[in-house]
């Protein structure tokens, strides 16, 4: 039997106990719930942050593109590029694109390849954000290829002072352009060199422009993705 005394201070002893208990289980139950809500909304913020310098990176490689690329080869592209850098809801759509299908070029040839506009931005803008998963699932699909004839002019008085004739194999050749050099016209200065079209202009400074075109006699090019130049889907992304 306990008496009055000792009832009281098992009483107390026992709430004691529980409320010990109870705090020790809400600190648990507090950590268990807190813990992954602390982690999901750093992992927000982190994906935030990455998310905004990708688009200030994004934007910078457009920059570049307008003022370096495009700029004196191609008004309207660099007109483009320069207003796709300023505009967040297109950097935003570029950025949800695969890292290696967001670059200007490849951007700019798929809206041409489906019919867009590319001579005023704010049309460009327009049709961009109506025809976005078009857009993108053509981008996905393709890459973009360099295809420079003007390359042949730096070659040419290396091609020109070997011992002919000549067979040429080029290894990445896209559409192959640059493995006919003997076809086309070459002006270096004041000085011309072949009579093939087109002309192909270099500036010389300290070496003497060859005489002649060279003499080849057979050419073959290797490519992962050989291009056909008489295909008008082929010719979409280039600068217009």
């Amino acid at each position: 039997m306990t008496t009055g005394k000792s009832a009281r201070n098992a009483c107390a002893a026992s709430t004691s106990e529980l409320s010990t208990t109870s705090v020790a289980r809400i600190r648990e139950s507090t950590a268990r719930t807190s813990r992954p809500r602390s982690c999901t909304i750093q992992y927000n913020t982190d994906k935030l942050a990455r998310g905004m310098m990708e688009r200030v990176t994004i934007a910078e490689t457009y920059v570049d593109f307008g003022v370096r690329e495009a700029r004196g080869v191609s008004p309207a592209y660099e007109r483009l590029a320069l207003a796709v850098a300023r505009d967040e809801q297109l950097l935003a759509l570029v950025a949800g694109l695969p890292e290696g299908k967001r670059q200007p070029n490849l951007l700019f040839g798929v809206v041409r390849l489906l019919g867009g506009p590319v001579d005023d931005p704010a049309a460009f803008r327009a049709y961009v954000l109506a025809h976005w998963p078009e857009i993108a699932a053509e981008a996905g699909a393709r890459i973009t290829q360099t295809n420079e004839a003007g390359r042949c002019a730096l070659l040419l008085p290396v091609l020109a002072a070997l011992p002919q004739p000549l067979a040429l194999l080029e290894v990445g050749a896209s559409a192959g352009l640059c493995l006919y050099p003997d076809r086309y016209g070459y002006r270096y200065g004041d000085h011309g060199v072949g009579g093939g079209e087109p002309v192909l202009e270099c500036a010389v400074n300290g070496l003497a422009p060859p005489s002649s075109v060279p003499h080849v006699v057979w050419r073959a090019g290797l490519d992962l993705n050989p291009l056909d130049v008489a295909s008008p889907r082929t010719s979409c992304g280039s600068m217009p």
